[in-house]
């Protein structure tokens, strides 16, 4: 829930009065009253995806997640690797540095695009949506 409110208040400050659609599955702690009237006050309008439905409808599942854990497999590995072979430490930093350079290579807006598309949710294709179910 206080992810929800970080964006929530991320957005308002960026696009002051515009409103937005934040996707949710059914969680019991993403319901709490009191989350729910700060994100209308942020107008920030709350869609709960069907239950049991977020394994085929969430779009971050889809592509990004699985793109960002194999580029970071790989960096990470790589990095590694480098920093055994100019004889230092590989530091808790610099798996952050990778993970920084993993999440601009991976959320783009071409991936994030293509993630919604495959889910079938946008744009809306009830016919992809039935057949990730089936």
């Amino acid at each position: 829930q206080l992810l929800a409110l970080d964006f929530a208040r991320v957005w308002s400050i960026h696009h002051a009065g515009e409103r937005t659609l934040l996707m949710m599955d059914n969680l019991g702690t993403h319901k709490c009253e009191d989350v729910l009237l700060e994100l209308m006050r942020l107008h920030v309008d709350v869609l709960f995806l069907p239950p049991n439905s977020t394994s085929f409808l969430q779009p971050l599942d889809d592509i990004l997640l699985a793109a960002f854990k194999k580029h970071l497999n790989y960096v990470a590995l790589y990095d590694h690797i480098n920093a055994i072979n100019q004889g230092r430490a590989y530091t808790a930093q610099d798996f952050v540095n990778v993970i920084k350079q993993v999440e601009q290579i991976t959320f783009t807006t071409a991936n994030i695009r293509k993630s919604w598309s495959n889910v079938g949710l946008w744009p809306f294709r009830p016919d992809v949506i039935r057949e990730r179910f089936v």
